[in-house]
């Protein structure tokens, strides 16, 4: 995608903790790339100040930062983008489903519908399907539609997935049961690690890590909670920065009160042996 809408006269500026994905993709494009401290309006603001000679000006976050649990401060963003003339890219692939009253992701909960100019997200996550989607203007959708060779030289989704993805979209659209479940789920578990001594994320959504700082610690633990019967999702250098390896959570809402005492269990029998 960033190859298709961007130019080498263009600059993209991204978040740091934005997913590996997306920097994948910006390293395909002619553009010039810069980054900015994770969720650092300040810092985004002093590299738009001096990307004014460039064409064009894209800034790339995430909704829900996929290891971190911590939302980009979206308002702040768009009011910057706006003084500066930059164009938003959203990833809200970890957001959609789980954030907002009808789970539209972060531009529901923050009260900007309508003002992101493109927005990317996983049918495979919350939704429960696979694939993906780009939601923009007709315009750009059709720059995609007729440019963008990695759409058009692929296979489009089967029809029973799309069916299957609308019709999940419908539920999650009411199940807000289900939200507050899963916000109940970590609420509980996040504050039993924290008082247990592990060094926790600062999660705002009930996605969160454990933060272990190196591969082999990282390692060892996902192999004690697996031992254990608990599954966390390792997250290793270089796909984190140096230092931030960790393991990630995600207590979702068809767990128990007796699945959660087991996995509080779990990680206190493992913090015990140490």
């Amino acid at each position: 995608m960033f190859q298709t809408i961007t130019q080498k006269e263009d600059i993209i500026i991204a978040d740091k903790f934005a997913h590996s994905s997306l920097h994948s993709g910006i390293a395909l494009s002619k553009a010039k790339k810069r980054l900015f401290n994770h969720n650092d309006l300040e810092d985004l603001e002093n590299i738009l100040k001096r990307a004014q000679e460039h064409s064009k000006r894209f800034v790339v976050v995430e909704g829900l930062y996929s290891t971190e649990g911590d939302t980009t401060p979206l308002r702040g963003i768009l009011s910057l983008s706006k003084k500066y003339n930059a164009f938003v890219i959203l990833d809200d692939a970890h957001g959609i489903g789980v954030l907002g009253n009808k789970g539209k992701g972060i531009i529901e909960r923050e009260d900007s519908i309508g003002e992101v100019d493109l927005i990317t997200g996983s049918l495979g996550k919350a939704i429960g399907c696979f694939g993906g989607f780009i939601a923009t203007s007709s315009e750009i959708t059709d720059i995609l539609r007729y440019r963008m060779g990695s759409l058009i030289y692929s296979t489009a989704l089967p029809p029973a997935i799309c069916s299957a993805s609308l019709k999940s979209l419908e539920i999650i659209e009411r199940a807000q049961d289900r939200r507050k479940k899963i916000g109940e789920n970590k609420e509980k578990l996040y504050h039993a690690l924290n008082e247990l001594g592990y060094t926790l994320t600062p999660s705002s959504t009930p996605l969160f890590s454990v933060i272990t700082g190196t591969n082999y610690r990282t390692a060892e633990l996902a192999r004690d909670l697996n031992e254990n019967g608990v599954y966390g999702t390792p997250f290793m250098i270089p796909s984190v920065p140096e230092g931030r390896a960790l393991i990630r959570l995600i207590p979702h809402a068809n767990l128990t009160e007796d699945d959660l005492t087991e996995t509080m269990g779990a990680f206190k029998r493992i913090k015990d042996k140490k």
